[in-house]
C-alpha cells in the first residue's frame, strides 16, 4: 500500500467516528497502543512509553490530570502511535541513525474540555512535523529540528 493509500485509508477511518466521539467527556485520553513484542532498543528509542517533559524549551504543564502527551515507537512497523493529551495518535517514523522523520501523523477527533489542551496538543502535533534528529542520555529523549533547535524533551 503507498503512502498516499494509507493516509487516505486513516483520513476515513477518522472520518467515520461516531459524532459523540466530539462530546465533552472528561475522562482522560486513551492510552497509546502498546507492541507485545517490543523492548527498549539499546541505541535508540523504540518500545518505550515516552512522556513529554518539555515542548519548545519549557516545562510542560498539563492541564488536565492525566492527559500527558506521550509517543511509542515500534520499529517492527515503523510506526509512532501514543496520545496529544487530548486525542489518540498515529504516524510513520523514519529513522536512519541520528536522523528521523515523524510522517502521516493522524489523530482522533475527541474535542477537548480544556483550551490550555487544546493549545497544547496543536503545539505538540506540530512539532512533530519538524523534527529531523533525535538524541537520547538514559531516560530522555530529545527531538531537534534541522537547525539543531531543541523541540521537545521526553522521559520513560
Amino acid at each position: 500500500m503507498s503512502a498516499v493509500s494509507a493516509i487516505r485509508s486513516v483520513v476515513a477511518a477518522l472520518c467515520l467516528l461516531p459524532m459523540s466521539a466530539c462530546a465533552s467527556d472528561p475522562s482522560p485520553p486513551p492510552e497509546p497502543v502498546r507492541a507485545a513484542a517490543a523492548a527498549p532498543a539499546v541505541d535508540g528509542f523504540e518500545g518505550g512509553d515516552w512522556r513529554l517533559a518539555t515542548l519548545g524549551g519549557a516545562p510542560v504543564r498539563v492541564p488536565v490530570e492525566g492527559a500527558r502527551p506521550r509517543l511509542l515507537f515500534d520499529a517492527a512497523t515503523a510506526r509512532v502511535t501514543g496520545t496529544t493529551g487530548v486525542n489518540g495518535l498515529t504516524g510513520g517514523y523514519r529513522r536512519d541513525g541520528a536522523s528521523l522523520r515523524i510522517t502521516g501523523v493522524a489523530t482522533s477527533l475527541r474535542a477537548a474540555i480544556d483550551d490550555d489542551a487544546t493549545a497544547l496538543e496543536s503545539r505538540f502535533v506540530g512539532m512533530l512535523d519538524v523534527v529531523r534528529s533525535w538524541r537520547r542520555s538514559a531516560d530522555t529523549l530529545v527531538l531537534v529540528d534541522a537547525e539543531g533547535r531543541e523541540l521537545a524533551t521526553f522521559t520513560r
